[in-house]
């Protein structure tokens, strides 16, 4: 019986070790923060979460593997334990149900509505602003739960699509109202496309922190607060802000 244990105990701990070396994860199309670029006829991953995160592997003696996945599908992923972990989330009771999150966040979303130039109609102050309006989404893309509520009451609707430069063309071709971004993201997506007749609406939804996050269905041990400290190092050290800028004055 003790040596079943210890055999038992003895696999655990190789199972882990094997994890905790080599790591699969994804994130999403999300510029400046991720995206794909054709590199020797290769579509490789960059962006400014993707060269921290990076670092951060390489100083934690890690084999990462990284991949751009839609939304939805890296969602879906990380929740079966397909992937180790993923980039970058908002937190919410039901996310945290199967996934870990880091100490410290990857960046702070404020997230802004974005509309036609000449759209004098758009207005928003709170929720109500927004009855009988389309919003484009990308699926599986979390805003808030008043905000969740408020669609199923039909207030207004929802054209869900896999990226946000499909939204931001429906937008820029008045087919929708408004898509709803990180301010950031909304800027680089708009200068990759020169599109030129979309502005940022002055209010924005809300600011909230978006993590790196690990899948409950494998024990990382203290891998996801060892992220969280470095995260922390490269943001206190300015190291974040010189790769952030580099990415933003492209």
């Amino acid at each position: 019986m003790i040596k079943k244990y210890f055999l038992v105990v003895l696999c655990s701990f190789f199972s882990f070790a094997l994890v905790a070396k080599q790591l699969n994860c994804a994130t999403n199309e999300f510029p400046p923060f991720g995206f794909e670029k054709k590199v020797q006829g290769k579509n490789i991953p960059i962006g400014v979460e993707v060269e921290v995160f990076g670092l951060i592997c390489k100083e934690l003696n890690l084999t990462c593997k990284l991949e751009i996945l839609p939304w939805k599908r890296m969602i879906n992923q990380i929740k079966r334990g397909q992937i180790d972990c993923m980039f970058a989330a908002f937190k919410t009771k039901k996310r945290e149900d199967f996934m870990s999150y880091t100490s410290v966040p990857f960046h702070v979303s404020n997230l802004t509505f974005f509309i036609e130039n000449s759209n004098k109609s758009f207005k928003f102050t709170n929720l109500n602003s927004l009855k009988g309006k389309n919003i484009c989404l990308v699926r599986g893309f979390t805003t808030t739960p008043d905000f969740d509520k408020s669609f199923k009451r039909g207030d207004f609707e929802i054209i869900s699509l896999n990226e946000f430069d499909q939204c931001f063309k429906m937008v820029s071709k008045g087919k929708v109202d408004a898509t709803l971004v990180n301010q950031e993201v909304g800027f680089t997506i708009m200068k990759k496309l020169n599109i030129k007749n979309v502005r940022p609406y002055k209010n924005p939804l809300f600011s909230k922190p978006a993590y790196l996050t690990f899948t409950k269905k494998r024990d990382f041990g203290s891998l996801p607060s060892q992220f969280g400290e470095k995260i922390f190092q490269i943001l206190k050290s300015g190291q974040y802000k010189k790769i952030y800028e580099k990415y933003i004055n492209k």
